[in-house]
């Protein structure tokens, strides 16, 4: 079972602000949102599901199915018979 690239790579993301405010808890002795690293974070994520999205998508356009391959050669074979 293949795990979506958009949840691992959240899952990634979460894990690495929990790290940032842990060092930031551990510095400073209190939590604070740090909502410019969210956002930080955050659209550096959505650019790279984005990226992702568009360039599977590309790849699949671009890729022939296995039912429709047979068909394809079989036509070729006919053009190239006359």
């Amino acid at each position: 079972m293949r795990i979506p690239f958009a949840v691992w790579s959240g899952l990634l993301a979460l894990l690495i602000y929990a790290g940032l405010a842990g060092v930031e808890y551990l510095n400073f002795g209190a939590f604070d949102p740090m909502w410019p690293t969210v956002r930080l974070i955050g659209g550096i994520w959505l650019g790279l599901v984005v990226l992702v999205a568009i360039f599977g998508a590309l790849r699949r356009s671009m890729t022939v199915r296995p039912s429709a391959l047979p068909e394809d050669v079989a036509q070729e074979l006919r053009r190239h018979e006359d």
